[in-house]
């Protein structure tokens, strides 16, 4: 399920295959794909804590379950100001 890539480096393979990234670098969540994909990113982290949640952009395909594992894991979600609004 969790392939690491490099030293603290992670990618979260998700659903749909190939077209949906997430990653983890160095503690930091990168994207959590759609809101179906909530139960997959919670179990890694489970076993890989982060301390921050970013999104590339704001769309579903890329924030989908980002309010869940934020509040279920007390994270702060960061974004850039534009996509403020579409989160």
């Amino acid at each position: 399920m969790l392939h690491q890539i490099a030293q603290e480096v992670f990618h979260v393979p998700l659903m749909p295959r190939n077209s949906i990234n997430c990653y983890i670098v160095e503690g930091v969540l990168v994207d959590c794909g759609i809101r179906s994909s909530y139960n997959t990113v919670k179990g890694v982290l489970q076993k890989i804590p982060v301390h921050q949640h970013v999104l590339t952009h704001a769309h579903a395909d890329h924030q989908g379950c980002s309010d869940q594992l934020c509040d279920e894991f007390g994270i702060p979600l960061l974004c850039h100001e534009n996509e403020i609004f579409r989160t």
